[in-house]
């Protein structure tokens, strides 16, 4: 991912991967499953199951390449994704960018609305 960043490389394709294998990874909890290798460390020492350690791992990702910055395009392709491919219901960590804007959007067109009305 740093690579990919430093060479100013497309995350598209890295996060609909990761993506990919959080949604076909099995829904067992058993912290024994054999491990991938992870980039991060932190990831490797996580006390949960494989499929545990994908989602954080993806959340960890949207997390430091994600924001205003790029429109939450990132989080836009995930959430595209799992809704394309799943019955999986959104992790409220997934939409959290979308509802802070929205709340804030929300806030912003009342007081203009009641500006308007006096």
């Amino acid at each position: 991912m740093t690579t990919s960043c430093l060479f100013k490389i497309d995350l598209d394709p890295i996060f609909e991967k990761l993506t990919q294998k959080c949604l076909l990874a099995p829904q067992s909890t058993n912290p024994n499953e054999p491990s991938i290798i992870w980039e991060d460390t932190k990831f490797s020492i996580y006390d949960g199951s494989e499929t545990e350690r994908l989602w954080k791992l993806l959340q960890y990702y949207l997390d430091k390449y994600d924001s205003k910055n790029t429109q939450f395009r990132y989080h836009e392709l995930v959430i595209n994704l799992i809704l394309a491919n799943s019955n999986i219901h959104l992790p409220s960590w997934l939409i959290s960018p979308y509802m802070v804007d929205l709340f804030i959007s929300n806030l912003f067109f009342s007081k203009k609305k009641t500006e308007n009305q006096n």
